[in-house]
């Protein structure tokens, strides 16, 4: 849903085993390098369809677990799948692996999880056309009113879509730095310089 007078909308992400999820993005009042804080997850079980937000991810604290876990979700968001001393069913978790680590004082739930895989598919795979946000003079990133759209050719140019997300390329982050990212079309990352080429059709 867009309004034309507000700053914000949601966007279904799509149903991950036994769970909704949705996204509120905000522009108004947000400096650029705080992008993400732009954005809200929610999240439901199709039992009781109520939406709550979804905690904050752990991705810097505990990145290294989660990437170990291959199981699928049950939709019991409060199970614990790694206790706070590191014991898990899901994975062995070693001394090498638990240094690398900050598991909270109440271990690691399924909601956990759910939050991290969450924000890395949005991280990785949510792309915008190239020109629908601006960068102000005041260093807040907003829709770009101007914009009309791609035309049907431009549209299937993977080089017209861009990451929705702070930059990460080294290019991009620099011409942010140098302020030559205000209304510049090329301020975010580019979807078709992801590797390996070819990974979007």
């Amino acid at each position: 849903m867009v309004g034309d007078n507000v700053s914000s909308f949601v966007i279904f992400l799509g149903v991950l085993t036994d769970y909704y999820i949705a996204l509120g993005v905000s522009y108004t009042g947000k400096p650029a390098d705080q992008f993400n804080a732009s954005k809200q997850f929610f999240w439901c079980t199709g039992d009781n369809m109520k939406f709550a937000e979804l905690p904050a991810s752990l991705v810097g604290q505990c990145r290294p677990l989660f990437d170990q876990i291959q199981s699928v979700f049950t939709g019991e968001f409060e199970k614990t799948i790694v206790s706070s001393n590191g014991t898990s069913q899901y994975l062995y978790c070693d001394k090498e692996l638990l240094s690398k680590v900050q598991i909270p004082a109440r271990g690691l739930t399924e909601l956990d999880r759910l939050s991290f895989v969450v924000n890395q598919i949005e991280n990785d795979c949510h792309l915008i056309p190239k020109g629908s946000l601006k960068k102000t003079p005041l260093n807040e990133i907003r829709r770009n009113e101007a914009f009309r759209g791609l035309s049907a050719d431009q549209a299937f140019d993977l080089v017209n879509f861009s990451h929705y997300r702070l930059p990460v390329s080294k290019d991009k982050v620099e011409l942010n730095l140098r302020n030559e990212g205000v209304y510049n079309n090329e301020f975010l990352d580019s979807a078709a310089d992801d590797i390996p080429k070819g990974v979007w059709s």
